[in-house]
Parts: C-alpha cells; sequence; structure tokens
C-alpha cells in the first residue's frame, strides 16, 4: 500500500518534458482540424503521434520503477491509469449517451452503436466494435457514431494491458547479464523484434497480401492493437537508445525534421492512401525524431514549449474526447449550418479545458484517493456506463415503445433482394451462380437488371413483373459500379473489377438471345472529386465534370449500342428524384437524420420533400444529354419522376409510408408497388 502523498509526489517529480506537451498538442490540434473539415488531408495521423508519445512515456515511467526497485507494482501502475484516463472517458461516455437519446437517432442502427461503442469504450474493446461495426473510418459520418473517436483510446489501453509484463519480462532476462549495455540490448532488441513483427503483419493486411478469414483486413491493420503495436515499440526503442542529449546540432536537426514531417504527413497523406502501410512510417518517425532531439531542448523546440502549446497538451486528452461527440452532435442539431464542425470543435476546447482543471487533474493528483477507492471508481464507472448504454441500447431495439418508429425502423432497414442475394459483386454474368436468376423456371425471354446500387434498389419491382409476365431475371448488379463502357478510378485507385466486370458481362449478354435490359446507374460519379473517368479504358482519366460526362455518354452510348446490335432491348433508367439534389457528392438525407425528439412528435417529419419544378430544373440538361446519347445508340429512355411524384412534390415519404431508404436509393416497399410500372415498360 502506498499513500495518495506518495502517488502525487510520484507524479509530479517526473512530469512529461514540456516538448512532449506541446507535442501532445499538435496531435490533437491537427487530428480536430482534419475532424472539423479543414483541409489537412492527413491530419488522422495526430493518432499515430499519440502512440508514438505513449511509448516513450510509458517506458521511461516503468524503466524508473524496474531500476530504482528492481520490480515493478502492477497495481499501482494501473491505479495511476484509471486516475489519468477514467474520470474524463466515463462523464464523456454519459453525456454522449444522454444527448444521444434526445438528439440521436432510432433509425439505421445509430443509438445501437453508439451504446454499444460506449460500452466498448469502458472496457477497453471500443476498436473491437468500430470494426465490427462501422469498418471503414473515413466513409463514417459523425452523425452515424459520435463515440467513432474512442477506438485510438482502446488501443491505447490494451497497450497499457500487455506492455509492462513484456519490459518486465525483458527485465527479467536482461538481469542475467551483468554489463548494464547488454541489459540495454536486450530491452531494445526485445521491443524491437515486436515492432518489426507488428510493423509486418500491419503492412500485409493494410495491403491485404494474404488471404484471411477477416472481412476488411485493411481496416483490421487500421483498428487493431497487434498492427498498430509497432508504434508504441517505435516510442519505447527511442527511450532506451536516446537518454541523454545528443549534440546540439544534431538535436536542432532532428527536432526540425521531425516537425517538418509531421506537417507534411498533415499535408500529404489522404484518405485514398493505404493506412497504415508503409506510409504510417512518415509520422511515426517524425515522432521518434522529435522525442529524440528534444532530449537536448534545443532552441527550435520553442515551438512546442511555448505556453498555448503546453496548455494545449495538458488538456489534449480531453479534448480529444470531447471534440468528436461535439462535431457530431452539431451536425446532427444544425445541419444546414456552415462551418458547424469548426464552431463545434472550438466550443469542445472550452469544455475540455474546464474538464482537465476540474475533473482530471483533481481526482488524478488527489491526496485522499487510495488505491482502494481508485478501483471503487474503475468498477463504478464500468457499471454506470453499461447501465446508462444498455437503456440507450434496449429503447431503441425496442422503437422506443411506438409503433409508427416500429413502423418506420421496419420499412428503412429492409434490404434489397440483390443484397440479400448475393448479387452485388465483380463476378461477371455469364459466370454467375443461380441465386442471381430470379424466377428462373418461367421460360420467357429474359430479363437483365444491370447496373449499381440504384439498378439494386429496382430488384423487388422487376422481379414483379416478371413474375407476371413469366419470364426469368439476370441480375448483374455491384454497388459503385457504373455499367457503362468506362474505367473508373476511385481517388487514384483504379477499379479494375468494375471494369472487366461490365466488359466481360457485356461481351456474355452479345452472345445471348435477345432480352429486355434494365439498365440504372447513378449520375453521381460525375461531380464527385475522388471519380475519374477514361474511356475508352486506359490510363488516361478525366476528372473535371466536363471531361467525366464526355466519357460518361461516349461509354453509355457504346455500351448501349452493343447491346442493341446484339437484338436486346435496353431500357436507360434515369435516377429518381433525389434529396436534396439528385445528383450530389454528398450530404443525401438520411433517416438517422431524424432524432427520437422528431420521431416520437411526428414521424412523417422525418423526411424530406421538394418541388418536381426543382427536380426538372435540377436535371434537365443532364438528362437530354443522356436521352441523347441512348437514343443514338437505340436505346430506350425512361425517367421515373412521374412515378415517386405526386401533384408536383417529390418526397421520401407519404406520412409513415417510405418510398425511400436514404436520398438516392427507394425502398423495399416501394420498389414492389412500381411493378405494374415495369410490366407496362416490358410489354411495350
Amino acid at each position: 500500500m502506498h499513500s495518495g502523498q506518495t502517488v502525487e509526489s510520484d507524479v509530479r517529480s517526473h512530469a512529461p518534458r514540456l516538448d512532449i506537451q506541446g507535442l501532445r498538442g499538435l496531435a490533437v490540434l491537427i487530428v480536430v482540424l482534419f475532424h472539423a473539415g479543414l483541409p489537412l488531408t492527413g491530419g488522422f495521423i495526430g493518432v499515430d503521434v499519440f502512440f508514438v508519445i505513449s511509448g516513450y512515456v510509458i517506458t521511461a515511467m516503468l524503466l524508473r520503477e524496474l531500476t530504482g526497485l528492481g520490480r515493478l507494482r502492477f497495481r499501482r501502475f494501473y491505479e495511476r491509469r484509471i486516475r489519468r484516463l477514467v474520470p474524463a472517458l466515463v462523464l464523456v461516455l454519459l453525456v454522449t449517451v444522454g444527448f444521444s437519446f434526445l438528439f440521436g437517432s432510432p433509425f439505421d442502427n445509430q443509438q445501437q452503436i453508439t451504446a454499444q461503442t460506449a460500452i466498448g469504450a469502458i472496457t477497453m474493446t471500443a476498436n473491437a466494435v468500430i470494426f465490427l461495426n462501422s469498418g471503414d473510418y473515413f466513409a463514417t459520418p459523425p452523425t452515424n457514431n459520435p463515440l467513432l473517436n474512442t477506438w485510438s483510446l482502446s488501443v491505447e489501453e490494451q497497450f497499457y494491458l500487455v506492455f509492462p509484463a513484456l519490459l518486465v519480462g525483458l527485465w527479467w532476462l536482461a538481469r542475467r547479464y551483468k554489463a548494464a549495455t547488454s541489459q540495454s540490448v536486450v530491452l531494445i532488441s526485445g521491443l524491437a523484434i515486436v515492432g518489426i513483427l507488428s510493423f509486418g503483419l500491419s503492412v500485409i493486411l493494410s495491403f491485404e497480401w494474404v488471404s484471411s478469414r477477416l472481412s476488411d483486413p485493411n481496416w483490421f491493420a487500421f483498428y487493431s492493437s497487434p498492427t498498430r503495436a509497432w508504434e508504441f515499440a517505435a516510442g519505447g526503442v527511442t527511450y532506451l537508445l536516446i537518454r541523454e542529449p545528443l549534440g546540439r546540432r544534431v538535436s536542432q536537426f532532428l527536432f526540425v525534421a521531425g516537425i517538418a514531417g509531421i506537417v507534411a504527413s498533415s499535408f500529404y497523406i489522404t484518405e485514398s492512401m493505404v493506412f497504415p502501410g508503409w506510409i504510417a512510417l512518415l509520422p511515426v518517425i517524425s515522432t521518434v525524431l522529435i522525442l529524440a532531439g528534444g532530449v537536448a531542448q534545443p532552441w527550435s523546440s520553442t515551438v512546442l514549449t511555448n505556453r498555448p502549446m503546453v496548455i494545449l497538451g495538458d488538456s489534449s486528452y480531453s479534448w480529444y474526447l470531447w471534440h468528436w461527440p461535439f462535431i457530431a452532435f452539431g451536425v446532427m442539431l444544425f445541419p444546414e449550418t456552415s462551418n458547424i464542425k469548426i464552431y463545434a470543435a472550438a466550443l469542445s476546447l472550452i469544455v475540455a479545458l474546464a474538464t482537465t482543471k476540474y475533473l482530471e487533474n483533481p481526482i488524478r493528483f488527489s491526496t485522499r484517493l487510495g488505491e482502494t477507492r481508485s478501483w471503487i471508481i474503475f468498477f463504478g464507472s464500468v457499471l454506470v456506463v453499461a447501465a446508462a448504454s444498455a437503456a440507450l441500447l434496449l429503447g431503441s431495439r425496442n422503437a422506443w415503445w411506438n409503433d409508427n418508429i416500429q413502423s418506420m425502423q421496419l420499412q428503412i432497414s429492409q434490404k434489397h433482394l440483390w443484397l440479400t442475394e448475393g448479387c452485388g459483386s465483380a463476378v461477371p454474368l455469364g459466370e454467375r451462380g443461380p441465386e442471381c436468376t430470379w424466377n428462373s423456371e418461367a421460360s420467357g425471354p429474359t430479363i437483365y437488371l444491370l447496373g449499381d446500387s440504384l439498378a439494386g434498389a429496382l430488384s423487388e419491382a422487376v422481379l414483379g413483373a416478371a413474375t407476371e409476365l413469366g419470364r426469368p431475371v439476370k441480375v448483374g448488379t455491384q454497388g459503385a459500379c457504373p455499367f457503362i463502357g468506362n474505367a473508373v478510378d476511385f481517388g487514384d485507385l483504379a477499379d479494375s473489377d468494375c471494369t472487366d466486370f461490365v466488359l466481360e458481362s457485356t461481351r456474355w449478354l452479345q452472345e445471348q438471345a435477345p432480352g429486355d435490359v434494365v439498365l440504372s446507374s447513378s449520375l453521381g460519379y460525375l461531380i464527385l472529386g475522388s471519380v475519374s473517368l477514361s474511356f475508352p479504358p486506359s490510363d488516361s482519366f478525366e476528372n473535371t465534370y466536363d471531361g467525366k460526362l464526355t466519357n460518361y455518354l461516349a461509354g453509355l452510348k457504346q455500351t448501349v449500342q452493343e447491346l442493341s446490335a446484339s437484338g436486346h432491348r435496353v431500357h436507360v433508367l434515369l435516377p429518381p428524384p433525389g434529396f436534396p439534389l439528385t445528383v450530389m457528392d454528398g450530404d443525401a438525407w438520411y433517416p438517422s437524420q431524424c432524432n427520437t425528439l422528431d420521431a416520437l412528435r411526428d414521424i412523417s417529419s422525418c423526411g424530406e420533400g421538394r418541388s418536381l419544378s426543382d427536380v426538372i430544373a435540377e436535371t434537365s440538361d443532364l438528362y437530354s444529354q443522356v436521352t441523347s446519347a441512348v437514343e443514338s445508340a437505340d436505346g430506350v429512355v425512361v425517367n421515373p419522376q412521374s412515378w415517386v411524384c405526386d401533384n408536383g412534390t417529390c418526397s421520401t415519404n407519404i406520412g409513415n409510408e417510405w418510398r425511400y431508404l436514404d436520398g438516392s436509393h427507394l425502398s423495399v416497399g416501394f420498389s414492389e408497388k412500381l411493378a405494374p410500372n415495369f410490366i407496362e415498360l416490358l410489354q411495350n
């Protein structure tokens, strides 16, 4: 047992270097600016900086105790971690769970994911929960999970669980040698081996170089502690190698190079790059250089040791915890406010400073809290957060015991047949299994459903018509793959699977008996900045709107022409009216934009509407160009605006009858109701 005074004196006597505190401030600043939508394309590397710092600081802390006492007091170490991490985390989790009930959404599993992540965060498993529920970190809007940022905290905590035992094991092995240099060699070699193995695993999974049972090995590499351990090891090895100041000039060079590397990482690295992969070496090595050069406290370190950066570093933990929930609820409550993410991030800093001053530090440096009370705080916190999260989870799963919410949940959660039957892959049409041939007993001419997810949303309508007409349906759908004769590039990564799928499927269709082709694709590819198109398929991609439109129309015309010349009747369905726009690059309407309070008051208010005249004004010029291209290739264009708009108004829902799953995709129930429209289309 030890007194609270001992805890306080030990913590304060080994306070972090000011440059390390400033480095923490820099790390959290670039993360927050990235999440706030400012142009730091690689701002997420601030987390990697934190991991390296943790490896450095924890190695120093544990080695001091091992050197001074010859042993490590595990209970004391974990008690100090509890004091440091748990109070602010519990406050953030409880506030987030409470706000999720009021302003979160019972739709699209938003509240359920929030509750599960809160339980994961307090039990040190948030990274696993987020990996299983969210997957793509960069494609997860803040409104989907206000606790998305807690994944890195769980990685840190898992490091704290394992690392002390690893260091003690290496220390025990080193004690078998007499010379101090040999002890250092054992410690450095042990951490280096762990780091090399972890880095190798991270690279292999990031690039998906080996087959794995993991559905998303690249995201496992992003979220998991085994594939991030090398970053902590890098910090630990740095401390073991460089404990004394290096030469003045060398230190100066290392420090400046490190700062430059982190700044370069923040602007050079992008979401489209394979990460962590190789590129994570840049921020990790840069952080190592700062830690190594900072031992000598070179004059350049003032960029980090100035008072604002140190204060920011002192509150970096609280700001990191608060900023993402603030951004998430800011977007939920004020979706139309420009720069709301920036305002929310700034407000979260004020709350973080208050949390540090009035909650974190008083508990962390308390002379009254003993070891027993610290553990009571921990287990009590787990129970309180788990209880609050369970209440949120239970309420959301039971639609808050409201019939209207339950009805809407059922309608918008139903998946289209192309997904449930597994027909959304890059397997060419001629090689697809029987699960992608519907109503196969019918003997009439085959109907071919082709395109991306917009075509998939017509599954029920086409099948209903085919059943009535006695015709089989062959399904050739693939998400984010327009069925046109173009090559598609998504952010510097050409989607060869999509190109091959379209070309091989087209060749196969040319050899089949004449039938009806129903083809539909989004036109959002034309304005998405991350998408480029080439025609004919090559390495020469266009990224401007005019260039992409020219290639799109040429590719569409060629595909329709080839299919028509083979005897097929080709029906190209234009995208249905979208919300808020039909041709959008983001900011689409989602049911999760409707919070619990609004849903309880008036379920119909959860949707969106717009006038048909606005839809026509937005799409008429583009649709006329598409129509000209299709008709010149002997195809037929179908505009579904009249199907989904009533009395001059287009809407996602009529009362509690939901026509849309989101801003662009029709619901399963509404697709079923469109079967008569397709019967008429196919009989003409």
